[in-house]
């Protein structure tokens, strides 16, 4: 059993997705290296995250069965809070949901998954529905770990006030929530506000506003090693993380 996660993961799971979108086939090999990943069920009990999703639907579309149907259905429903919230968003924030649909636009195009298709649609709507404008054009609500990008296709829906999963917006106002899945880093381990001005996000804190940080990949988005164990291991995520594995079946 392999133990792959981070970006050498990521890269592997790029290079598949790059293949199979060009007509490519997943090697025997690859599959296996796909197969026999222990960080994978490690990750799907106690920090789901868009590389779990990535994985099991490249393992089914290798293979031509979706034999990981029922978890693939099952975490994305826990990824963008389905059941607790009446308005499903990708608790990762927009950038890594554009990064996992990639695998599920893939999903579908195979297995023409009538779940993942509505999924899909639902989540994209509620992006949509929670922008902002900036020079004309639709950007994501900024939460989680994300790259300053306008939303795909510059849809038109643009509402005033709403709100999606953990986060309300109302004019040029956001309250994010803190909701964490358990270790997984890239969903906010704390609540807090941010300010349109002019077309970018600023947060807000005691003292005025500060520029909202973009993500700019998991080597930058911390200053020192004592920063990310102390948010890795917020006891909201251990509160979470403990809870996740009480209420798996």
């Amino acid at each position: 059993m392999a133990y792959e996660y981070g970006s050498k993961l990521a890269q592997f799971q790029d290079m598949l997705i790059t293949k199979v979108k060009a007509g490519g086939s997943i090697t025997r090999e690859e599959t296996l290296r796909l197969m026999n990943n222990s960080w994978i069920d490690w990750a799907a009990k106690t920090a789901p995250n868009n590389l779990v999703v990535r994985q099991w639907c490249l393992i089914d579309i290798s293979n031509g069965s979706e034999t990981n149907k029922a978890r693939i259905e099952k975490i994305c429903d826990t990824l963008a809070y389905v059941g607790r919230t009446a308005s499903p968003i990708w608790a990762e924030g927009y950038s890594y949901w554009r990064y996992t649909r990639e695998a599920l636009d893939l999903y579908v195009a195979r297995f023409n998954n009538v779940f993942v298709t509505n999924f899909i649609t639902v989540v994209e709507q509620n992006f949509m529905m929670t922008g902002y404008i900036r020079n004309n054009m639709l950007y994501p609500a900024p939460f989680g770990d994300l790259r300053d990008q306008p939303i795909v296709g510059n849809p038109s829906v643009y509402l005033k006030d709403n709100f999606a999963g953990p986060v309300q917006k109302k004019g040029d106002y956001y309250d994010v929530a803190s909701w964490p899945l358990g270790f997984n880093a890239h969903i906010p381990s704390a609540p807090y506000k941010i300010q349109i001005i002019n077309g970018l996000p600023y947060v807000m804190t005691s003292s005025g506003t500060k520029p909202f940080t973009w993500y700019q990949g998991y080597d930058k988005k911390y200053d020192s090693k004592w920063a990310e164990l102390w948010d890795q291991f917020n006891w909201n995520r251990i509160k979470s993380a403990i809870s996740m594995l009480f209420k798996r079946k």
